[in-house]
């Protein structure tokens, strides 16, 4: 089970990072594109305390963090 938005980490403060993030780096650093999503470079799970360092963050739109998303879950499964 994944939890609630909030108990993985996505609570008010990380809005609030979210939202100046995006308007300060307004393109996805993969293609150009309008970004979207705040994608964390190391996974809240993997590195908790990176949670809200934006060197810890990147930019991008939704097709690229689909992809990324996907990539890491299938080399998450393949660990197991």
């Amino acid at each position: 089970m994944r939890g609630t938005p909030e108990s993985r980490g996505y609570d008010k403060d990380w809005w609030r990072l979210r939202h100046a993030f995006l308007k300060a780096h307004p393109t996805c650093c993969v293609c150009g594109a309008k970004a979207t999503h705040v994608d964390h470079i190391k996974s809240i799970r993997e590195a908790p305390h990176l949670r809200l360092a934006e060197g810890n963050l990147r930019a991008m739109c939704g097709p690229c963090h689909s992809r990324r998303t996907a990539r890491d879950q299938s080399q998450a499964w393949g660990k197991r």
